[in-house]
This record gives structure tokens, C-alpha cells and sequence, in this order.
């Protein structure tokens, strides 16, 4: 796995794009979650995702992952990941990377997380591993696997949004009560302001985005997770095909959350 991660990264502690103190870098198997903080950002790394982000003491995320699930849209369960870790004063940077097992096929997996005052940026790549038989010669079809950004229900239901497609256009909308049946499609960004004078833009890359709100457990929210890449509910993931994909969330504040 280490010898395809860096083939198609170059981007971990080692990569030639970056370069690291081996002091600055905490190194081990990652066994609960930890609290990161980069000036007014916070967030809980947990399982190679984020959870609970927040920036000045406001809700902006109930979480961010990398996520592949099943047919039946049940989240397939990784093993343990190994975590590489860098905190600085203002900025954290974070490397993941495991293996999961998701409808006979095994995906290889890693995140590069990086934080900061200014903005957040959550990079994964993704490549199916093994021989062609079974699985692996079908692909992921039946499921998907993806960036998937949660939003909690009271920063977005009834506020204005601002969205950017794919094909260029723009449009401000209001978001409802969560519907399944509603969704903002082909995004490839979306602003709002989840408290007054905060601006979050968050930026879109490897795949055509959509959002839908979902009601589950009695909670509600609002999930942001890459469009199939067919007319099928299919994603497929091949053996050979590079999945990368990236969401980058900037930050515009009053010197208050500062």
C-alpha cells in the first residue's frame, strides 16, 4: 500500500512536493480521536475524517470523510489507519491512510488534511487493489465512495446560499427543511454565512457534487457527497483508476472570531 501511495501522492511526509523535519511529525496508528486547533478552527480527527468543526466558536461541520458505502448506502467500516500527524502554531496537517473492504472490493485509501485560520482543505485518494477477479472486475457499482461533508441543520435550513455549477453558472437559493427528495446538483461550490459576518466557501474538485438533506436516528442535516458518474446510481472504481478528490473551505471573518 505505502509503494501506490507514494506513486500517485508524493504528497505525505516523504513526498518530494513537501518538505518536513522527521521531528515534526508524529507517526502511529491512530486510536481515538484527537482535537486539532489552528487559531479560531477547530475539529475532532477521528477515523481519518473530521468531525464537529468548528471556526470562532461556530458550528460549520458535522463532519468531513472520505466515505465509500454499499449498495444499500451503508457505510463500509476501514480498518486501523495509520496517522501521520504536524501541528504548528496557526496550522495542522494530517496524512491517513487504510484499507477498506466495500462490496468485494478492497479499496486503498488516503487523506491529506490541512488547517489553518485562513481555510481547511481535505484531499483523498482512492484506488481499488488486488487481482481482477470478482469485485474488482465489476467495480464499485452498486455503491459509491467520495468526499462527504455533513452540515448541521441549523446553518443552512432556511438561509441563503450561494452555489456554483459545474457549467460555469451561479444561483442564491434557500435551502428547506431536509427532503431526500430536494437536492442542489453538478455543484462545484457552495458559500453561506452560518453566523453573521462569517463567510464559508467551500470549493469542489474530482467530481460533480450534490447536496441533499436527510433525516436520520431523529437528527437532520445536509449532506454534500460527489454525483454518480453515470445516469446510473452507480460509482464505478475500478482496478487502475485513481479516485482524487478535494474540498478546500476558506474563511471571512469580523476580527471578532479572529
Amino acid at each position: 500500500m505505502n509503494q501506490w501511495f507514494a506513486e500517485i501522492a508524493g504528497n505525505g511526509p516523504e513526498g518530494a512536493g513537501i518538505v518536513v523535519s522527521a521531528q515534526g511529525w508524529d507517526r502511529r496508528l491512530q486510536s481515538g480521536p484527537r482535537q486539532l486547533q489552528a487559531g479560531p478552527l477547530r475539529a475532532e480527527l477521528a477515523d481519518g475524517g473530521l468531525r464537529n468543526v468548528r471556526y470562532g466558536g461556530v458550528d460549520i461541520l458535522r463532519s468531513m470523510a472520505f466515505v465509500a458505502r454499499d449498495g444499500q448506502g451503508d457505510r463500509c467500516v476501514h480498518g486501523a489507519g495509520e496517522l501521520s500527524l504536524r501541528e504548528r502554531a496557526g496550522r495542522f496537517e494530517a496524512f491517513y491512510e487504510t484499507v477498506v473492504d466495500c462490496e468485494e472490493l478492497s479499496l486503498a485509501w488516503r487523506v491529506r488534511i490541512v488547517g489553518s485560520a485562513r481555510g481547511l482543505s481535505f484531499t483523498c485518494w482512492a484506488r481499488a487493489q488486488g487481482d481482477v477477479d470478482g469485485g474488482l472486475q465489476r467495480g464499485l457499482r452498486a455503491g459509491r465512495a467520495g468526499l462527504e461533508l455533513v452540515y448541521p441543520l441549523k446553518v443552512l435550513a432556511g438561509r441563503p446560499v450561494h452555489v456554483q455549477h459545474v457549467d460555469g453558472s451561479a444561483e442564491t437559493t434557500v435551502l428547506p427543511e431536509p427532503d431526500a427528495l430536494q437536492r442542489l446538483s453538478q455543484l462545484s461550490g457552495i458559500a453561506h454565512e452560518p453566523a453573521p459576518g462569517l463567510q464559508v466557501d467551500c470549493r469542489l474538485e474530482g467530481a460533480e457534487f450534490e447536496m441533499l438533506g436527510q433525516r436520520c436516528g431523529g437528527k437532520a442535516f445536509f449532506r454534500l457527497q460527489p454525483r454518480a458518474l453515470s445516469p446510473s446510481p452507480s460509482y464505478p472504481l475500478t482496478r487502475g483508476r485513481t479516485l482524487v478528490q478535494m474540498a478546500g473551505l476558506s474563511f471571512v471573518s469580523p476580527g471578532a472570531l479572529q
